[in-house]
């Protein structure tokens, strides 16, 4: 039994010694774990987390490509609920689950930032990978900005291929904070307080506000060649809200030649950003679509636009056939499209709804485009563009950056810019008779030398007014005193026309701050301003010039006629009288038109008297002092323009003509073209609505008639429609500092459209 006793000694010490050895090796495993994870505070490739607030009290960190697993034993004594900061270094990110769920963290995040993140759900794994150039595509979290290095992503070969339009999508989840996108020194777009504020190059800023239910916006930049374009689009739920207008600018080279970079910047870090998706292609097409909003139904079939079909779920009339072409682009198959950085799973369109179309609906203009970048001549370049029958963009390319002399667009462009800076002051400077007065006297004197106006306009700006003497000087040799005249100042009345619509849309809340020494007539310059003097909205035409200009339009193909029924003012009262309006198309030769034109024009004659037998009057800064001073100055404008047309009458115009007893009260101009130089596509542009001065002017005296301009404005898109007129579009100059106006009735349409329908949309201004 001893000898048992002393054999088992050396057994018990042996067993004792493995066991004792077996704790030292799981110690030293621990160990081992532990330094694994706990990184050294130095390692620029780990991410480590801590358990207290601004990076204090390291719990462990992650190497790529490093997980932790927080639904397993990790053996390190941390649970995710511990975690409460989190450093990521520049060259690492971390994705962290949340069951199904994730997002990914490319920046650092404090406790604030992190609770937020976390809140809803617990977290069941983390792991760390290494950055690419896009470092993140889908629920990436922004704490306090990145850098998405465009250029570097998109491939080497795509730089000098000059026929591929390049796009970037990117899509917020909407939060309380405020947040900025910067591309390049290009554009500059900030979301704050409801309210997406754009601000390009050489440009004012423009607001739009955002719609309170929208849960996610999304930004489309898209560039070629020297242009860049912006759309933004505001869902809820993935269902479309609203598709804003492309607000477009120019760039002094072309874009892909400097190397571009996005930033996005969250102004506050303890709200994270979500960045829920972000992708990046090619495109390649013979023609870019400007359509814009107003051509779009809900669902994206080309070019850049088809990249929102991953974020909204559109609707088409041809469901099938829109999913097999939207298939194809994010599949790869279609060369003139393709994905060059992103992940992309898009939504198959739902039909499109057949609604039967309300009652009484006012027809209005949807914003289809902004344009920002019209070198300081948003009123004059469209009405020159308007005269020469050219578009605005083919104006731009041939003076900018060299000038061919004495073409239509390029003199008329120049001389109308020239006289707008130098007298674009003042209404009574910036007016038909001033023009003349100016070209007769640089004719004459080869000075300007008018008046003290003239003089003084030409000492302040010596350079512009030398520049229009010797513009006007040559062209004078060229094409004679009496033509020159004619030119400029029938491209002028377009210029004028553009102004009158603008002030006619320009809300008085909107009004910039800045005060202007725009003045018409004013009975003493000492006289004591009104409350209401400061109510106008309108800048001076020389500040005109500077803003953007929108393009509005409205899709014929859903646009169902409507009969207006005249109204009578009878003892105070508005009764519908027993006749109707009387319709006129005038369209054709001059041959054919003869008897009607007669008729009009002496109307139209009597009207311009009136809307001429008083002066206008602004306030010491140079607005219109009332609503009725601004209808008259339309009026006057509207009348000469509606002259002119019908004097000298081209094949493209079309004049309506509404009459009640035999009594011209109405008319309506448009003239039609092949938008793009495609008969495909045949647009319209509604140039002037004007209607008898009595009614406008006087508007509560017994027997007013109400209804003229709207039924004027019904008749002529009717016709249109019935001829193969697809768009209807308008030019509206949009004040910046205002929130920009996304629909618009027809101008110089008044109403009156209150005594007939109860549609939500923003009431038309003025009828004239």
């Amino acid at each position: 039994m001893k000898n048992k006793q002393f054999l088992l000694l050396p057994l018990s010490f042996l067993l004792l010694s493995e066991i004792s050895c077996a704790e030292v090796n799981l110690s030293n495993s621990r160990g081992i774990i532990n330094a694994h994870l706990k990184k050294m505070s130095n390692d620029t490739l780990s991410a480590c987390f801590y358990q207290e607030d601004f990076f204090e009290k390291k719990a462990f960190c992650l190497t790529p490509p490093m997980m932790i697993d927080f639904t397993l034993e990790n053996n390190i004594g941390i649970r995710a609920n511990d975690i409460q900061s989190i450093r990521i270094p520049e060259n690492t990110q971390a994705t962290v689950y949340q069951g199904e769920n994730f997002f990914t963290l490319t920046d650092n995040v404090l406790r604030d930032g992190w609770k937020r993140l976390t809140e809803t759900n617990g977290i069941t794994k983390i792991i760390a990978t290494d950055k690419k150039p896009l470092d993140c595509d889908t629920q990436c979290i922004i704490t306090q900005r990145k850098i998405i290095p465009v250029s570097t992503i998109f491939p080497v070969d795509i730089n000098h291929d000059q026929q591929q339009e390049r796009s970037l999508l990117l899509s917020f989840e909407r939060s309380d904070n405020s947040f900025d996108i910067t591309f390049n020194n290009l554009m500059d777009v900030t979301v704050d307080d409801g309210i997406i504020s754009i601000l390009p190059p050489n440009s004012p800023q423009i607001d739009f506000s955002l719609h309170q239910e929208t849960t996610h916006i999304s930004f489309l930049f898209s560039w070629f060649e020297k242009e860049l374009s912006l759309y933004y689009l505001e869902t809820v739920n993935g269902e479309l809200r609203y598709l804003s207008p492309m607000i477009s600018m120019q760039s002094d080279y072309p874009i892909n030649q400097e190397e571009i970079n996005l930033a996005i910047f969250n102004s506050d870090d303890r709200q994270p950003l979500t960045l829920q998706k972000v992708l990046l292609a090619t495109h390649r097409e013979a023609h870019r679509d400007k359509r814009g909003a107003a051509g779009i139904t809900g669902c994206f079939l080309n070019g850049p636009l088809a990249l929102y079909n991953v974020v909204t779920q559109g609707r088409c009339n041809q469901v099938e056939s829109a999913w097999h072409r939207i298939n194809t682009f994010f599949s790869g198959k279609d060369p003139s499209n393709r994905i060059v950085a992103g992940t992309a799973k898009p939504f198959k369109p739902t039909p499109l709804s057949e609604k039967a179309p309300p009652e009484n609906t006012n027809p209005t203009l949807a914003l289809s485009q902004l344009k920002t970048d019209l070198h300081g001549q948003s009123l004059t370049l469209p009405a020159v563009s308007k005269y020469c029958q050219t578009s605005i963009d083919n104006v731009i390319t041939a003076r900018y950056p060299r000038q061919t002399r004495y073409s239509c667009a390029t003199w008329l462009s120049s001389v109308l810019a020239d006289f707008t800076m130098l007298f674009g002051s003042s209404l009574r400077t910036w007016s038909t008779e001033y023009l003349i007065q100016t070209i007769n006297g640089i004719l004459d004197r080869r000075a300007l030398d008018t008046d003290r106006d003239a003089m003084e306009a030409f000492i302040q700006k010596p350079n512009i007014g030398n520049r229009l003497i010797q513009t006007i000087t040559d062209v004078a040799e060229d094409q004679g005193r009496s033509t020159l005249i004619k030119h400029i100042t029938q491209s002028f009345l377009n210029a004028e026309q553009n102004y009158a619509q603008y002030t006619l849309n320009s809300h008085p809340q909107g009004a910039s701050n800045d005060q202007t020494d725009m003045d018409c007539y004013s009975e003493s310059d000492d006289e004591v301003e009104s409350e209401s003097d400061s109510d106008s909205g309108a800048a001076s035409p020389q500040q005109a010039q500077q803003y953007p200009l929108g393009s509005y339009q409205m899709q014929l193909a859903t646009y169902v006629y409507q009969d207006v029924l005249p109204r009578i003012l009878i003892n105070g009262e508005w009764q519908v009288a027993s006749e109707r309006f009387d319709i006129e198309v005038i369209q054709g030769t001059r041959e054919q038109t003869r008897q009607s034109i007669y008729h009009l024009l002496e109307t139209v004659a009597a009207w311009e008297n009136t809307y001429y037998e008083q002066r206008l009057y602004c306030n010491r800064h140079g607005q219109f002092t009332n609503a009725m001073e601004t209808n008259r100055y339309a009026g006057q404008i509207t009348s000469q323009l509606i002259r002119s047309h019908v004097q000298y009458p081209r094949s493209d115009n079309i004049i309506i003509v509404v009459r009640l007893n035999n009594r011209i009260v109405s008319t309506s101009l448009a003239h039609s073209y092949f938008a793009g130089g495609d008969p495909q596509r045949q647009s319209s542009t509604i140039s002037a609505t004007l209607t008898d001065p009595a009614f406008v002017l006087t508007p509560q005296a017994e027997g007013t008639i109400r209804g003229a301009g709207s039924a004027a404005l019904h008749a002529m898109l009717q016709h249109l429609k019935e001829n193969g007129v697809s768009v209807v579009h308008a030019e509206v100059i949009s004040t910046p500092s205002a929130m920009v106006k996304k629909r618009i009735g027809f101008v110089f349409i008044p109403e009156v459209y209150g005594l007939y329908n109860t549609s939500p949309t923003p009431p038309p201004h003025s009828e004239l």
